[in-house]
């Protein structure tokens, strides 16, 4: 029987290889990430194909105990995504995390305290901002409640702040998780 045929698209060759993967069956995992990544480079150097592959590979491999190859491509992962997204996209501060745990599994507490005050420096900001959300909000509160005509208005408002608080939410629990995780 023939062994069948690798896929040719990034996109399967990912599904094939995360397939595999779940299954166990390793070889033909890392085969297809690894053509996963080298399909993903065509794409650019900064794709955020490249940084999923890297991921991907990154998984693989420290699965595997290889974890200088993971390492590398966690690290990889971060830069492609810091490029591609910026510093503070959830994505990249969910790959800073990531690297974080590495490093501290693995006893580098030098290259993981770096990352951590990147964390914690990213997690001050957003609770600046948040003030300072709230503090527009409440201005705008009572403006609204000394001019009447406008209370179609902060009702609107008040919508608005309702579901940013939901979408906040959110938001607050992944950074929670990933604090406190290192």
């Amino acid at each position: 029987e023939q062994p069948a045929q690798m896929p040719q698209s990034y996109d399967e060759l990912t599904r094939t290889g995360e397939l595999a993967f779940g299954a166990n069956n390793y070889g033909q995992a890392e085969r297809c990430f690894q053509a996963a990544l080298k399909e993903a480079e065509k794409f650019g150097p900064h794709d955020k194909r490249v940084a999923t592959a890297c991921k991907n590979l990154a998984a693989y491999y420290e699965v595997r105990g290889l974890a200088p190859k993971a390492e590398a491509f966690l690290e990889r992962e971060l830069r492609v995504r810091e490029k591609c997204l910026g510093g503070e996209h959830p994505q990249v501060i969910q790959s800073v995390g990531k690297l974080v745990r590495f490093y501290l599994a693995r006893d580098n507490k030098a290259k993981a305290e770096r990352l951590s005050a990147l964390l914690l420096s990213y997690s001050d900001r957003v609770i600046k901002e948040q003030q300072l959300i709230d503090a527009h909000y409440g201005d705008l509160q009572k403006f609204y409640s000394r001019h009447s005509q406008y209370s179609p208005v902060q009702s609107q408002l008040n919508k608005v702040k309702e579901a940013a608080a939901k979408v906040r939410a959110d938001d607050y629990l992944e950074l929670a998780a990933l604090l406190d995780g290192i």
